[in-house]
């Protein structure tokens, strides 16, 4: 239920003349106008709507609306799946826009709707994972909970245990869970729910006050993908974007970019992980030999295709880079150029309205061309390259390893077996947060160095081989490094060190990586 509209001391007029282009039933009326006529009428309009949302106006208040996060995401992104649809009861008025969401219609829909839900819902999912985990886990202690009998990995007296099992399946349930129903309730800019599609007059009062929506908005998030610099008004919020920066001195803005591809990646990662940290739980190590070679065959599966997703991850970026830096205003695409202008129609064209906004606010279209294929492409690099992969994200897609040595260390404790309760506790925390994270890093350099593609199958499945081979023997030394300290001397003294050398590695590594960008420097060479 819309209130009535006020006077609108630009709005009237335009959405009367414009609006015509968002109706496909209705005629232009006065068709008898002269050709000159039209041409003086429409170069007055470019020239007061551009005034318009050049300088960031709104047609009236109450045009500016948000939707909650969570609202964004309902229904595995319904608003994404059917943006036609009528989604704009679910956006409110408001003054203040926490992330302005801008992204193309026409990309990946699945890959979209799984980065957004891996970036807002992600760290909740894992979060409340672990909090189950250790809850179930606690009631396994208590003898609440069954398990299973069996032969530990890390023998330190004991051959039996009864092992629990319910951290990692409790946990891996409620991330998965929590990653489709959390409800954040961050207010975002939706194009799909806060515009009205469905009423012309509304959608271009909307479309008129986009410069104010950016400028309402405390951070600009591009869910970025293939065919985001290929469209026009994509283009145009990033540079609207960037001109609300300069005429908002002092206030503080932030630019988030999110390649979709990220989602597919996160969530095969962690499919990864998660059958990884099964296969520990169901190797037979009673038979030592057979349970490593069953454990190893599974670690080589998980790692081919956790390896595979990230060179395909680095490939697209790096297409995409590739577009960027190639960029020019001229060869975007928008819809109303796409589907042609009738002869003698009175509605501006949305790529003039555009290009005279950027002209205002960076001087010139070549000016803003420039610090599109030069800073942003090199912000955009290392946004893709190293943010996209940080140390939190490492610990997010390896929690089910996490979860896994919770049982371990439960299963000691229902054994009553404490030394090598904490033993095994000093071990997991060393494995999630540093053991895990330093092979992880690696394995995301040594993707990203090899993220060519092949032309032949064969060639490319070794070239992913070599990579994760080269990591293997890293892994190898950690666990072999792990038996021997807790086996010739004090197991409580030995995981200690263990510990202690993985956090000096760990330390040198992320300190080498922090003095280079996976692909910052590649896309400089860029020509």
């Amino acid at each position: 239920m819309e209130s009535e509209t006020p006077d609108l001391p630009v709005a009237d007029e335009h959405v009367r003349t414009i609006g015509a282009s968002l109706s496909t039933d209705e005629k232009s009326e006065g068709s008898s106008q002269s050709e000159a006529a039209v041409g003086i009428r429409l170069t007055d309009v470019y020239e007061r709507v551009t005034d318009h949302i050049a300088n960031f106006q709104a047609t009236r208040r109450d045009i500016i609306r948000a939707t909650r996060c969570y609202e964004a995401l309902k229904g595995v992104g319904l608003a994404f799946r059917f943006p036609k649809a009528a989604h704009y009861h679910r956006s409110f008025p408001t003054d203040r826009i926490q992330e302005f969401w801008s992204h193309s219609w026409h990309g990946n829909r699945l890959r979209k709707i799984s980065t957004m839900m891996v970036q807002n819902n992600g760290l909740a999912a894992i979060s409340l994972g672990s909090l189950v985990s250790y809850l179930l886990a606690g009631l396994f202690v208590g003898g609440f909970l069954p398990g299973y009998e069996s032969a530990p990995f890390l023998r330190l007296g004991r051959t039996s245990y009864l092992f629990c099992i319910w951290g990692l399946v409790g946990g891996t349930l409620t991330a998965v869970v929590t990653i489709f129903g959390w409800h954040r309730r961050t207010l975002v800019f939706v194009d799909s729910i806060c515009i009205n599609q469905s009423d012309s007059s509304l959608k271009v009062e909307a479309l008129l006050s986009m410069g104010a929506f950016l400028q309402s908005s405390e951070s600009l998030c591009v869910w970025w993908d293939e065919t985001f610099a290929q469209r026009l008004w994509c283009v145009f919020e990033v540079g609207a974007y960037l001109g609300s920066c300069q005429a908002s001195a002092g206030r503080s803005k932030r630019l988030v970019i999110r390649p979709t591809v990220l989602g597919t990646n996160s969530a095969t990662a962690f499919l990864g992980t998660f059958l990884l940290a099964l296969g520990f739980v169901a190797s037979p190590f009673d038979d030592l030999l057979l349970g490593w070679m069953i454990f190893t065959v599974l670690g080589i599966i998980c790692c081919h295709l956790a390896v595979r997703s990230l060179r395909g991850y680095f490939a697209a970026v790096e297409s995409m880079l590739v577009q960027l830096r190639k960029f020019r205003i001229q060869d975007a695409q928008c819809e109303c150029c796409s589907e042609g202008h009738p002869a003698g129609n009175s509605v501006p064209c949305d790529r003039e309205v555009i290009t005279l906004c950027i002209r205002k606010w960076f001087g010139s279209e070549s000016a803003f061309e420039r610090l599109v294929t030069t800073d942003v492409s090199i912000a955009l690099a290392s946004a893709l390259g190293d943010t996209s992969f940080s140390y939190v994200w490492l610990l997010m897609i390896s929690a089910p390893l996490h979860w896994v040595h919770v049982d371990q260390v439960a299963t000691r404790l229902h054994s009553q077996d404490r030394e090598a309760a904490v033993v095994t506790t000093i071990i997991n925390l060393t494995y999630y947060f540093l053991a895990f994270p330093l092979v992880g890093r690696l394995g995301i350099v040594l993707a990203c160095k090899a993220r060519r593609r092949r032309q032949q199958l064969w060639a490319n499945e070794l070239m992913t081989c070599a990579v994760y081979l080269a990591i293997f023997p890293v892994g190898t030394a950690l666990l072999a490094m792990q038996t021997v300290l807790t086996q010739v001397m004090d197991p409580v003294a030995g995981a200690g060190i263990f510990a202690a050398i993985n956090l000096i590695m760990l330390v040198v590594l992320l300190r080498q990586c922090s003095q280079m960008s996976l692909l910052t420097h590649d896309v400089r060479e860029i020509s």
